[in-house]
């Protein structure tokens, strides 16, 4: 399937709606999947939160940028059991 050709990763995206009816700046858990092959390049980063590295930026050859709430070991486990398909 086309489908199976991507990576499935854990990301928290900002909801504009919440904040508008609560005031707050409030991130939802949620999901993107890419295709491997755009992945420019990757690395451990941490959130505005805290400064544990525990998470891994990602840049796309797009230019588009994104943190999976994985750690860099993990993430590198699903870009090699992705290729072993």
């Amino acid at each position: 399937m086309f489908t199976d050709r991507f990576i499935k990763v854990p990301v928290q995206i900002y909801s504009v709606k919440n904040a508008e009816l609560t005031g707050k700046r409030e991130l939802e858990s949620s999901w993107i999947k890419f295709l491997p092959f755009e992945l420019s390049d990757y690395g451990p980063t941490a959130d505005d939160d805290d400064d544990v590295m525990d998470k891994t930026g990602i840049h796309l050859k797009s230019g588009h940028y994104f943190t999976a709430f994985i750690k860099v070991e993990e993430f590198e486990k699903l870009l090699n059991d992705h290729s072993n398909i």
